[in-house]
């Protein structure tokens, strides 16, 4: 599992059960992204967090041409990431975020990064085993940062979040490895948690 230093995602950790990230606290997170100078940015950046559980760093890479309207749908190319494969996910467009993420998307010019004002590229350098120093670029910093700010989680909760709550309506293995962008099922299982809701439904079933 993904190591994450964040107080909420320890304690379901210890515990064993998670308490899913709701629509309700992304629309209190939506408001304090508005107020920041990132303003619609930040929030078609969270809005694409909660929905899609997509990395950060896949994020970063969208442009305009990501993103089509289909009928009833809004389907969005994720790329890849960490020797992931790339996927489309399919969100029914009745839903308002969907319908504002949208219309910010075709705010931005066909060139450029949907979130370009998010990236910042830092170069950090380790030494490894051997005693080689070694330098590699990160680029998802200053979005971690800003994202804690306004829902006080990291961006990976939301990823376990989303996971977790489509295994719990019905989505096999084989699903969410195509949700994930995995190329093994068994890379799935890390980021699935029980509910307390569910937790307690199994709980009745005891006897």
């Amino acid at each position: 599992m993904p190591k994450i230093i964040n107080k909420r995602y320890g304690e379901f950790k210890k515990k064993g059960s998670i308490k899913l990230f709701n629509i309700d606290e992304l629309n209190k997170g939506l408001i304090k992204a508005g107020q920041s100078k990132y303003s619609n940015m930040g929030k078609a950046f969270l809005i694409l967090l909660y929905y899609t559980g997509a990395r950060p760093i896949e994020l970063l890479q969208l442009k305009p041409e990501h993103f089509e309207k289909k009928s009833t749908y809004l389907t969005i190319q994720i790329p890849t990431a960490k020797k992931g494969v790339p996927r489309v996910i399919s969100i029914p467009f009745v839903r308002k975020h969907i319908k504002k993420l949208y219309k910010y998307v075709q705010g931005v010019y066909k060139e450029v990064y949907i979130f370009y004002d998010l990236i910042s590229k830092r170069i950090r350098y380790y030494k490894t085993k051997f005693g080689d120093i070694k330098k590699y670029i990160i680029i998802t910093d200053k979005i971690y940062y800003h994202i804690k700010k306004w829902i006080n989680v990291p961006p990976y909760f939301l990823r376990h979040s989303r996971m977790s709550a489509l295994s719990q309506n019905g989505a096999d293995l084989i699903e969410l490895q195509h949700f994930k962008g995995s190329k093994r099922t068994d890379s799935v299982l890390p980021y699935l948690h029980m509910s307390s809701k569910i937790s307690q439904k199994i709980g009745r079933k005891l006897k």
